[in-house]
């Protein structure tokens, strides 16, 4: 069902394509591929230290990293909550603890075309675009869970992101309401 929010079936994947995991959680999504039998480059990114240790082990030898993504490089706090997979860099209505966890900017990360970004940041996947910077244009496709998650205010990010995506080529392909996921495609492909 995590497969279907994030329209993994809408999209054709080819054994070699980089799938970029933002907010990997453990892993799930690594799952569908293996099942469906499509060698995908994976590659995960979850702040959480308790998660990525998950992360880290589900997804050998995949690559994996214990970072939170921002548009700028440094260390921020981040607010835990793992029972409901909600912490983020963005302090939510409700967490358990908080921490220091360095961050970075995506852009360091992608150095050729990615076939799909996968996004879920409890509310910070505006900051996660801008610190790709110029590299989205290597980014075919994104999707993205923009539910009511950014801040105590539990605002959605769905009209940000859309805009910011349309402004730089992207099409909105795909919506799903439950869940408040979006599919885009990078016109330029």
């Amino acid at each position: 069902s995590l497969a279907d929010c994030y329209f993994l079936d809408e999209i054709e994947f080819n054994d070699g394509d980089i799938f970029l995991d933002c907010g990997a959680n453990v892993g799930d999504l690594k799952i569908w591929f293996d099942l469906h039998k499509i060698n995908i480059v994976y590659i995960g990114f979850e702040p959480s230290p308790k998660e990525y240790s998950c992360l880290k082990e589900n997804v050998q030898p995949s690559a994996v990293h214990n970072i939170g993504l921002w548009n700028k490089a440094g260390e921020l706090e981040f607010f835990l909550s793992s029972q409901g997979a909600d912490s983020s860099l963005i302090e939510p209505l409700s967490f358990d603890d908080k921490i220091k966890v360095p961050v970075d900017r995506l852009e360091s990360y992608v150095s050729s075309k990615i076939k799909l970004l996968k996004l879920e940041a409890e509310g910070a996947e505006p900051e996660i675009l801008e610190g790709l910077g110029d590299k989205l244009n290597l980014v075919e496709y994104v999707s993205a869970d923009l539910g009511y998650e950014r801040g105590v205010q539990c605002d959605s990010t769905l009209v940000p992101v859309t805009n910011y995506l349309l402004e730089r080529a992207f099409e909105l392909v795909n919506v799903s309401h439950g869940r408040i996921c979006a599919l885009y495609k990078n016109k330029n492909f």
